[in-house]
């Protein structure tokens, strides 16, 4: 609540406020003579307590900070319903024995006045080695200079007097709070300053004293003389507020609230309420600081010693919180002297400058132990692989020594820049941050700096930068001091989600004195409103000047207000500045005077400045808003001068050369005169080596002198860093960023799905790669996804599933090439590989070849569950060769699976080649192998040592033909080499091989050392079990107990331990953790919606997915779910692939037919192939009485912050699922995105996952009208095709129950052709319909800042007298983002009732339509009325809150309810009433008496009396339905006996009766024998059509398209997505179709097979 001081009379005063959010009272105590305080102890109340003030405690939280320090927050409702955040700060400062002590804070740490946040004021007290724990914002002060309005007493030296010459000191409400010097705390007004000011060790002022003696101010009383009315803060009036008491025992505490959000987050607390709030927690003394957006309370972090801002303050909210601090003019801070915990001693060492030296990215952090001192970078830094974090604030000198800090990589998504804050009196200069890479989602952010007061000269940056608002390259904000940035220079892609963003600087602030000099800029820069080349804004200022810059070959991209080639919006001076090859794009589609897009700038609107002597030399302007885009700025207010622009400019595709606005176009010419140096020197232009510019020969024009920089060729990767240094892989793209840093460390960081992905292979990796144990699901590639791991280089714990290699290169394998003397631990593979190249050198799962050029290689506790086909062979399951002269370990690995070749095929390996010093051990072969040659179970040819190796239930083939000794096969090795295998310990466990060369197949292997090796009798080579007698070759038989005993194996050295790799399985040894993981496959889709259908029987399906095949949709009712599967005889839809607009994706549409009433449904999408997605239910509430949600304008993207839009849609169906979870469907009225082509908005939009469940239904809004990708999103039910349609679609309608709904596309503006489609759905629909709704999105009846457009008066005076004549009743619309309800219309004539505006209506005359201008349901944008009178306005609201509505139906009744989503309560409520027909008087039959055969079906009718009455409802029944059933008075006979069929009415319960006989059949039926349908006819009640049945796809019938009654449907036509099959139609029984509607199923007893009748019925 900082104010600009007038000294003008005191209740003329402008004061800023702010509030809301409240805490419980402190209690305190004063002496007599001024306010002392009492020796005697008060009882200590609890904190935050419900009382006068606190109604209901919301939620709590406390934190102890320090020995008698703590701090809690709480929120709460008032008596009123108010809710309130509130903070305090309850300390035991007075007490005996406490160290807690009370200081003064001021901006830097310094006794001069400015204004500084009290974060920062707290950082810099505690420089001086003070242990400072917590704060809170002090006295109200002067906003421009930074002055205190009160005492100011620091460490007993008065800074800021307070006496009678002082204006002030005659405020009779201003106070003080003071620490004497011997500690004691006091408080008081002008009087009780006097009597202690010679005292005070520490003071600050404020206004108003609270609480006296214990007694609450009574404000409306006044103070000092001045009424209560005249104050100038309203006793009664809640806002933020600070608040300190003194209780009894001499404690001090602090009570903050905040304020300024009473609907989304606190609403505030005014004086009286505080006051009472302290007294309830134990002051006797209060009084009041500054408050509103000053509010603040700040603690230090006990864990991390970081201060952390606690409360939210009222600027800059982001939603309901997330406020940013304000620089305020002084602070109260809590310390002790704890020696521990002061900021560490800097270790640097000095130059003879007395400069710390920093020569590593570590060094930076010691900046933050001394901001004060002078840095000097020591020597060049490269920042590959760490991170760096932003140092905190500095005020010294940086110099960068004309070094550069290359690959510089920012920790944390909240980082600022290498400086968070550059303060007033800092400087940096003569440096260069090459590459860096800065994404934030913070507000102020730059390479250099997030914020900025200080001096900046000779800095270069180049790099990415990210972040929310005032986003630059070099400085995010400079927000305060003298403007001094020169010769600075930015290559760099900037973006920003909001507002203020350039390549250079993101937002200079206002009435700033400086200049920004001979600066350059290139690359690209995106954001919201004031984006710009160089600088997004410079704020109105007369005394800032940008001159001698330059943008060159930069895209300036705006999506709001202002855009520009140098600034986006330059309030300032604006000098000799050149611009080439710059495209500026202005993309918001709205017509305000401050939508401008410019090469020079975006807009010139600030009196006094002057825009001069600047040449636009080439570029392009593309703009939605074409009135005010021009080649040099949008020209408002200030003067324009000698500016010129080439020819060849164009703006939207134009030249603007005929000279008609000099001012916003420049003076024409041609590029041979701008080509020539005299022009620029006329213009001022000064060139020379020590001058601003000089001239470029090779292009003939001006270029910036140094701006261009050497940037060398990053090799920082650009991924988040973990605390370990590992970079993070968290999507498939970032494997791309590898290859920067192949020696870097690595780690995935979750779970990733890569199957419709493309994985670039990582050719080269020398460094870490960590799995964490996560799984990259569908690797699908021709090469290994790493290449070669060189030595040294570690892959572990990484599993890779439904992989799928196919390969014509010499290393096939999943995982890696080539592993070259390194480490693969714990790597999993599931998949196929399949290698063509006949000189292929390898092909496994894991890894291809393995050689050990440096060092050994390792492949340890890995398995593969894989196919392996190679046609040449050294093919394995785990790997495929190991070259000769190779050393290496191979432990503990599976293999499963299949393996085929040509030679050296084994089940884990297929060779290790002569003169290895390999070992392999405790290893597992299970997989079937299959070769010509060197054949093994475990392994293919193994010139190495095994040992302590398992082979089990492995089928082996040989298949040569030939007898040469290679062509053998063998359980173990199929070739051991003399003297080189050493093949022992090893069991052969079972299996079988098939050989054409006995001779050379052995169990074991045919040469070298096998000893001690085991099979069993139960292995058979060519079908018997080989008894050669030569245990070498054959290994010793053991017995099946043997076998199945673990002591057995521990003989071998098969190790059980903990330690070691075995476990037992119950009757064979097993690897520990070897198993892998392969989930059930899932079908992957995307932006999945089911849309409304054409009645309330039908749903409409669509998703995009990477599948390129038909799929499937399967539904059944819930409640037939198998064990929680689908049945087998589930419905089944066929979906074919469609293309779209989105790239690598296939769009697909299904019709969900013939739904019933108050049935929960399940179904799936995918197919067996390509997997399913999981099970999805929905209900479709009751065919009668229900209820339908709308809401206005969604527009993700609309705020320019699209993650804040989703939330706040998020928040709006989060709100409506709880509340209203029986809602039929939902209507959002147009504009669901900002930006019709953007799959980013519409996938936010989507993002929620309820549309998949909760049918949609849209209208097509002016921000949706030009993509077709609203047609691929949404499926719409009878589209109607007009010639003035647009990209979107065009009208369309739906019934649901009683209720007839019509779209229209209202952004096509041919009335005639809306007449003519409204004309022909009512004349064919109306009749079935008790209510008429009529949808579309531009409001013809609304207040906002579309009251007025052309184009809505156009639509009102057209539509509005049309609706009337057609009979509608309720009209819903959006587009203006405010609520409007009108009074019942006539055409154009409101119905004013009488006693003015009504909740509701009984029996309108005929012609009389409601109009409903709903509000944004998302929040992302909001627009004020008009102040001209609207006579067609009943209610209107506009609280910027996001809104939703509710419309509940009966036959005779229609309201409309709207909520704000905020906490739901009620908007408006308004309801038309009908007065309802007769009552039911009876109801008879057709028929009394009924004669059936088994098998034949007959349709009673039923006559409801009188004709006119109001509910015609009735309910059938069979008293016995083993004799026969009936549905909708279809009566089937069952088997023979007697039945009575009964029909009731809903309304008076009134019954009548038929008699009905079934007898036997009669198998006289020749010519159609069973009953069933004839070939080619017409499908019957009775026909067969067998459940599960599949609807195949066939002749074409557009989607929307209606089958009416009797149409035919030929066999294998395809039903498609929307197409309507009404009972009646044909359909060929012998196709199999199961393409009709799953309702009311009616089982039929037939002589074959029991058959499934669908048919569909409205019930109304």
């Amino acid at each position: 609540m900082s104010r600009k001081i007038t000294h003008a009379a005191l209740p003329g005063r402008s004061v800023r406020r702010a509030g809301q959010r409240l805490l419980s009272g402190i209690l305190s105590v004063a002496t007599a003579g001024g306010i002392l305080l009492s020796a005697v102890p008060i009882a200590r109340a609890a904190l935050f307590e419900t009382g006068q003030v606190i109604n209901e405690i919301l939620s709590a939280d406390s934190l102890s900070i320090a020995e008698g320090l703590n701090y809690e927050q709480v929120t709460f409702t008032t008596s009123d319903g108010r809710t309130v955040a509130g903070f305090m700060l309850d300390t035991n400062y007075g007490a005996e024995g406490s160290d807690l002590k009370i200081g003064v804070g001021l901006p830097y740490g310094e006794t001069e006045f400015g204004m500084q946040p009290v974060s920062e004021q707290l950082r810099y007290a505690a420089l001086g080695g003070r242990n400072v724990l917590a704060g809170v914002n002090a006295d109200f002060y002067n906003m421009s200079t930074g002055e205190p309005e009160g005492v100011v007493v620091q460490d007993g030296q008065q800074l800021h007097g307070w006496d009678e010459s002082d204006a002030t000191a005659r405020q009779p409400y201003r106070t003080f709070f003071g620490i004497l010097k011997d500690g004691t705390a006091v408080m008081g007004y002008y009087e009780e300053y006097l009597q202690y000011k010679d005292d005070l060790q520490q003071a600050v002022g404020g206004d108003f004293i609270l609480v006296k003696d214990g007694e609450i101010t009574d404000f409306a009383e006044g103070v000092g003389g001045v009424p209560g009315e005249s104050l100038y803060d309203q006793p009664t009036e809640p806002y933020a507020r600070t608040v300190i008491g003194i209780r009894g025992d001499g404690s001090v505490f602090v009570i903050c609230v905040d304020g300024k959000r009473p609907d989304t987050y606190s609403a505030g607390l005014s004086l009286t309420e505080m006051a009472q709030l302290m007294v309830e927690n134990g002051a006797v003394q209060a009084m009041n600081l500054d408050g509103g957006g000053s509010t603040t309370m700040v603690v230090k972090d006990p864990q991390s010693s970081e201060y952390t801002l606690k409360n939210s303050p009222s600027d800059n909210t982001t939603g309901p919180t997330g406020g940013t601090e304000r620089n305020v003019a002084n602070c109260l801070y809590f310390y002790n002297d704890d020696e521990t915990a002061a900021l560490p001693d800097v270790t640097l060492e000095k130059d003879t400058d007395g400069y710390y030296l920093i020569d590593s990215l570590d060094d930076f952090e010691q900046i933050n132990y001394d901001p004060l001192a002078n840095y000097r970078l020591a020597c060049d830094i490269d920042g590959t692989g760490k991170a760096v974090t932003s140092v905190q604030s500095f005020r010294g000198t940086f110099d960068g020594n004309g070094k550069s800090i290359n690959n510089l990589l920012f920790e944390g998504s909240d980082s600022n820049g290498l400086f968070e804050r550059l303060d007033a009196g800092s400087e940096v200069k003569d440096l260069t941050i090459t590459n860096a890479t800065l994404i934030s989602t913070s507000s102020g952010v730059g390479i250099l700096a997030g914020s900025c007061q200080g001096k900046v000269s000779n800095v270069n940056v180049s790099g990415t930068v990210q972040g929310a608002s005032n986003v630059g390259g070099l400085i995010g904000h400079f927000s305060g001091g003298v403007v001094d940035v020169t010769d600075c220079h930015a290559v760099a892609d900037v973006v920003g989600t909001d507002s203020f963003v350039g390549i250079l600087i993101g937002n200079v602030e206002a009435d700033l004195v400086g200049e920004v000099a001979r600066c350059s800029a290139k690359g690209t820069v995106s954001g919201k409103s004031g984006v710009g080349g160089l600088i997004g804004q410079v704020r109105h200022t007369l005394t800032t000047t940008v001159r001698d810059c330059m943008t060159t070959d930069t895209v300036v991209i705006g999506n709001g207000e202002n855009a520009g080639g140098i600034c986006g919006a330059s309030k300032c001076h604006v000098e000799r500045c050149f611009v080439k090859d710059v495209t500026v794009i202005q993309e918001a589609p709205n017509n305000g005077k401050q939508y401008s897009a410019s090469l020079l700038s975006g807009w010139q609107n600030q009196n006094g400045t002057i825009i001069s002597n600047n040449v636009a030399f080439s570029g392009t302007v593309t703009a939605e808003n074409t009135v005010n885009s021009h080649r040099i700025t949008h020209y408002q207010k200030g003067e324009l001068i000698n500016n010129y622009a080439g020819e060849e400019v164009t703006v939207n595709g134009q030249t603007r050369n005929d000279g008609t606005d000099e001012r916003s176009e420049g003076i024409t010419m041609s590029e041979r005169e701008l080509m020539k140096q005299e022009l620029y020197i006329g213009l001022g232009f000064e060139f020379g080596e020590d001058k601003a510019w000089v001239w470029d020969p090779q292009y003939n024009i001006p270029i910036v002198n140094n701006s261009w920089f050497e940037i060398p060729e990053s090799n920082s990767p650009a991924l988040v860093m973990d605390e370990e240094g590992y970079f993070l892989i968290d999507s498939a793209d970032d494997f791309a960023q590898i290859q920067k840093a192949p020696d870097a460390k690595y780690r995935l960081a979750n779970d990733l799905d890569i199957r419709y992905t493309q994985v670039p292979q990582i050719e080269e990796f020398s460094g870490e790669f960590d799995g964490q144990g996560y799984t990259l699901n569908g690797y699908t590639a021709s090469v290994p996804l790493f290449g070669t791991l060189q030595p040294g280089a570690i892959l572990r714990d990484l599993a890779m599933i439904n992989a799928e290699i196919h390969s014509d290169a010499d290393y096939a394998a999943v995982a890696v090439g080539v592993c070259d003397g390194a480490s693969i631990t714990g790597v999993k593979v599931h998949g196929t590989v399949q290698s063509t190249s006949e000189s292929a050198q390898g092909a496994a799962g894991v890894v291809a070849a393995l050689r050990s050029s440096s060092g050994e290689y390792l492949v340890s506790n890995c398995s593969a569950v894989v196919s392996v086909d190679s046609a040449a062979g050294y093919a394995g399951a785990v790997f495929g060769s190991s070259e000769s002269g190779a050393k290496g370990q191979i432990r503990a690995c599976l293999a499963q699976g299949s393996v085929n070749g040509a030679e050296y095929v084994g089940g884990l390996g297929g060779r290790i080649a002569d003169s290895a010093d390999v070992t392999v051990s405790d290893c597992v072969g299970k997989a079937d192998v299959s070769g010509e040659a060197y054949v093994g179970g475990l392994i293919g040819s193994a010139a190495c040592k095994v040992q302590r190796c398992l082979v089990a239930n492995v089928d082996i083939q040989q298949q040569s033909q030939q007898a040469e000794a290679q062509y053998s096969a063998s359980f173990l090795s199929g070739y051991s080499a003399y003297g080189q295998s050493e093949l022992r310990g090893n069991v052969i466990y079972s299996g079988q091989i098939s050989t054409s060369n006995p001779e050379a197949s052995f169990n074991i292997g045919g040469s070298g050392t096998r000893e001690d090796n085991y099979v069993s009798g139960t292995l058979t080579i060519n079908g018997e079990f080989r008894q050669s007698g030569d245990a070498a070759a054959d290994g010793v038989t053991a017995t099946a107990e043997q076998l199945g005993t673990q002591s057995f194996y521990e003989l071998l050295g098969f190790d059980f331990t903990q330690e070691g790799p075995w476990e037992w399985d119950g009757d064979i040894p097993a690897l520990k953790n070897s198993s892998v993981d392969i989930p059930e496959k899932t079908f992957v889709i995307e932006n999945d919606v089911m849309n409304v259908g054409a009645d309330e029987t039908q749903r409409l399906l669509t998703w995009y997915s990477p599948v390129n095949e038909t799929v499937r949709v399967q539904i059944a009712p819930t409640s037939e779910l198998e064990d929680g599967l689908m049945p087998a005889d589930a419905l089944t839809i066929r979906s074919e692939p469609m293309s779209c607009s989105l790239e690598g994706m296939s769009l697909f549409r299904a019709t969900l037919d013939g739904l019933t009433e108050n049935t929960e449904y399940s179904y799936r999408i995918g197919s067996d192939s390509a997997g399913w997605t999981e099970l999805r239910t929905f209900e479709t509430g009751s065919f009668g009485d229900f209820s339908f949600l709308f809401g206005g304008d969604p527009q993700i993207g609309a705020s320019g912050n699209i993650e804040n839009d989703k939330n706040g849609w998020q928040n709006t169906l989060d709100q409506v699922g709880e509340s209203f979870p029986d809602a039929s469907f939902m209507l959002t009225l147009g504009d669901q995105i900002d930006n019709f082509n953007s799959e980013t908005e519409y996938s936010e939009f989507l993002s929620t996952g309820d549309f998949a469940t909760l049918p949609l239904a849209v209208a097509i809004g002016n921000h949706d009208s030009n993509g077709a990708i609203f047609k691929e999103h949404f499926s719409v039910p009878n589209p109607v095709q007009n010639e003035g349609d647009t990209p979107a679609g065009g009208d369309y309608w739906f019934m649901y129950n009683n209720v007839l709904v019509m779209c229209l596309n209202t952004n096509n503006l041919s009335t005639a052709q809306h007449k003519k489609f409204l004309e022909d759905t009512l004349q064919a629909h109306g009749g079935e319909a008790d209510w008429k709704v009529v949808v579309f999105h531009q409001s013809i009846f609304s207040m906002a800042d579309h009251a007025f457009d052309d184009d809505i008066l156009q639509r009102r005076t057209e539509l509005a007298p049309l609706l009337s004549e057609l009979g509608i009743d309720v009209v819903l619309m959006g587009h203006d983002h405010s609520y409007t309800r009108s009074y019942m219309m006539d055409g154009l004539t409101p119905i004013v009732p009488e006693g003015g505006v009504t909740d509701s209506v009984t029996d309108p005359a005929e012609g009389q339509v409601l109009y409903i201008t709903a509000n944004s349901a998302s929040g992302s944008q909001f627009y004020e009325f008009q102040s001209a009178e609207f006579g067609f306005a009943a209610v209107k609201n506009q609280e910027n809150v996001a809104n939703i509505s509710k419309v509940d139906v009966t036959k005779n009744s229609f309201t409309i309810t709207t909520y704000r989503t905020s906490d739901m309560s009620v908007v408006d409520r308004f309801t038309i009433y009908r007065t309802p027909g007769a009552s039911v008087t009876g109801v008879t039959l057709d028929k009394t008496e009924l004669e059936l055969q088994v098998g034949q079906s007959e349709a009673l009718t039923a006559a409801v009396e009188p004709d006119d009455a109001e509910d015609k409802t009735l309910t059938w029944a069979s008293s016995d339905e083993s004799v026969a059933t009936v549905e909708n008075g279809v009566v089937t006979a069952v088997a023979e006996g007697t039945a009575t069929i009964s029909v009731t009415t809903a309304d008076g319960g009134f019954t009548a009766e038929c008699a009905v006989t079934v007898k036997a059949e009669d198998s006289s039926d020749e010519e159609n024998p069973g009953g069933g349908q004839d070939p080619g006819g017409e499908q019957n009640p009775g026909d067969e059509q067998n459940p599960g049945d599949e609807q195949d796809p066939g002749d074409e019938q557009n989607p929307g398209d209606e089958q009416n009654p009797g149409d035919e449907q030929n066999p294998g036509d395809e039903q498609n997505p929307g197409d309507e099959q009404n009972p009646g139609d044909e359909q060929n029984p012998d196709t199999g179709d199961a393409g009709t509607p799953i309702t009311e199923l009616a089982l039929l007893a037939c002589t074959s097979t029991a058959a499934v009748v669908l048919s569909r019925k409205r019930k109304r």
